[in-house]
C-alpha cells in the first residue's frame, strides 16, 4: 500500500495474521530495511511472519527514499526527507485501517535501520513505545539533539567484528558502548551491566 507524507509518495509492505479480525487492539511492529535493501528484501530476511502468527502482533515494512539512487533512511544524517514524519502519518494510516494497541507500537531494524529506529525513539517516542538496533547505531549528530523526555526500552544488537558499522564508531556514528550509556543514562537503567553467555549452539547459521 501506499500514502503521501510530505509530499513524496511512500510505500509499505504490511503483514497480517491470518489469526486478526480486528475485535481485539493488536501491537504493530515496524521492521525497518537496511541502506540499499528494501521492505520486501527484509521482510524476507528477518522472517517475523511465523513470530507474528503465534505472538499476534502486525508487522509492517515501509520502504525508504533514495539516496544517491539507493533506499535509506534519514536517521539524522542531514537530508532533508522527513523520515520522522512519514512513520508518524503511517502508525495513524494504518491505526484508521485496523485496529491497533496504541501503547503497543514498536520499531527495530537492521543497519540503517537500526539507526533510524534510534532516531524514532529520540523524536517519535509519543507513539513508538520501545526500539531494537541490529548492527545499527546512532549518529553523532542525532546524539546531540536526542531529547527523549522519556525512559525508551531499547535493545541494541551489535558485533565487534562489524565491517560496515564499527562496533568502535566513526566520524559519524557512535562507539556501541556510548551508544548504550546513553541509554542507560536516560533509561536510569543499572549502570553495572550484567553478562550472561549465550553458547553458539548453531556452528553453521
Amino acid at each position: 500500500d501506499s500514502i503521501i507524507s510530505g509530499g513524496i509518495y511512500r510505500n509499505y509492505r504490511v503483514y497480517v495474521p491470518a489469526a486478526y479480525n480486528g475485535s481485539t487492539a493488536w501491537p504493530l511492529v515496524f521492521d525497518l530495511h537496511g541502506y540499499i535493501s528494501s521492505a520486501l528484501n527484509e521482510q524476507l530476511y528477518s522472517n517475523f511472519m511465523p513470530i507474528a502468527d503465534t505472538a499476534h502482533f502486525l508487522v509492517v515494512y515501509p520502504n525508504g527514499t533514495l539516496m544517491s539512487g539507493q533506499p535509506f533512511w534519514n536517521a539524522g544524517f542531514g537530508a532533508t526527507v522527513n523520515d520522522i514524519q512519514f512513520i508518524s502519518n503511517l502508525i495513524d494510516s494504518l491505526s484508521a485501517q485496523y485496529n491497533i494497541d496504541a501503547n503497543s507500537v514498536y520499531s527495530c531494524g537492521m543497519s540503517n535501520g537500526g539507526f533510524m529506529s534510534h532516531t524514532l525513539a529520540c523524536e517519535l517516542n509519543d507513539k513508538i513505545a520501545a526500539i531494537a538496533s541490529v548492527t545499527g547505531s546512532m549518529s553523532v549528530l542525532q546524539k546531540a539533539t536526542c531529547t527523549p523526555n522519556r525512559a525508551v526500552p531499547v535493545m541494541q544488537i551489535s558485533g565487534n567484528a562489524d565491517a560496515t558499522v564499527a562496533y568502535t564508531g566513526s566520524s559519524t556514528s557512535l562507539h556501541i558502548d556510548t551508544l548504550v550509556n546513553y541509554w542507560v543514562n536516560n533509561n536510569n537503567c543499572n549502570a553495572t551491566p550484567a553478562f550472561t553467555a549465550v553458547p553458539n549452539t548453531n556452528l553453521t547459521d
